[in-house]
């Protein structure tokens, strides 16, 4: 809704924007017949045009003023809570994963112990077609990972801009160049605000390190599923080669 809102508000605005430079056009017209005494009809006809475009451009302003108020209230009412709802719902989605991921490590810790039992577990083909499924399991779950955090910084970089474009503020100029736009220093609304240290915070985080970590486990499973296969493989050779002895 907003976006229909803000394309129609452009829309005005240009077309008010294109009715100002013709005013602006015929009233430098209408100077020149003056000054040059021209006839009363050429005049009367370029003036008739002017207060023609001079109603036109009061009309179009005021649907532009009109689609602005609509924007902002529905910008810091609507579009405000349900940001609210969707970082709410975010933080107990990582808050979830977090101990998730605890419990994982514990297990993880522990089945560490187990390892002394590897030489007399009996191996099979269920077994390793379950150790390649989680193979495939935990590739596709790095590449969801990596997508959904690239959605996700997309997501808040597309609306940080957007509501960027909001402001009329020009940045001041100091020696290092021009500072970053701070909304809360200007006194933006709360929406902005959010929006801008969500942005900056997502840019100054990297999940390069933890999407490398997935993969090496993913690869560490497909390892050990080639080890495995290879040890029934000297196993099933042994067997046999003690049967026909």
């Amino acid at each position: 809704m907003l976006v229909a809102f803000q394309f129609c508000y452009y829309s005005f605005f240009q077309a008010e924007e294109k009715m100002r430079v013709v005013h602006d056009r015929k009233c430098k017209k209408l100077k020149r017949l003056d000054e040059r005494g021209a006839e009363a009809h050429k005049v009367d006809s370029t003036r008739s045009l002017i207060k023609s475009l001079s109603t036109k451009m009061r009309i179009a302003i005021q649907v532009v003023d009109k689609i602005s108020e609509t924007i902002n209230k529905i910008r810091d009412e609507e579009l405000w809570s349900q940001l609210n709802e969707l970082i709410q719902g975010l933080t107990r989605m990582w808050q979830g994963m977090l101990e998730c991921h605890h419990t994982q490590s514990q297990a993880v810790r522990e089945a560490r112990n187990l390892g002394r039992l590897g030489s007399s577990r009996k191996l099979s083909d269920a077994h390793l077609e379950a150790t390649l499924q989680l193979e495939h399991e935990l590739l596709n779950w790095t590449f969801r990972f990596s997508s959904w955090i690239g959605a996700h910084k997309g997501y808040v970089r597309a609306l940080n801009n957007w509501l960027m474009k909001c402001l009329l503020n020009e940045p001041e100029e100091t020696e290092d160049g021009r500072p970053p736009l701070s909304p809360g220093r200007i006194g933006a609304p709360p929406v902005f605000v959010i929006c801008n240290q969500w942005s900056q915070a997502l840019d100054r985080i990297s999940e390069k390190e933890v999407v490398q970590s997935m993969r090496i486990f993913a690869m560490s499973v497909f390892q050990l599923w080639e080890h495995d296969k290879l040890a029934m493989r000297e196993r099933m050779m042994a067997n046999n080669d003690l049967e026909r002895k």
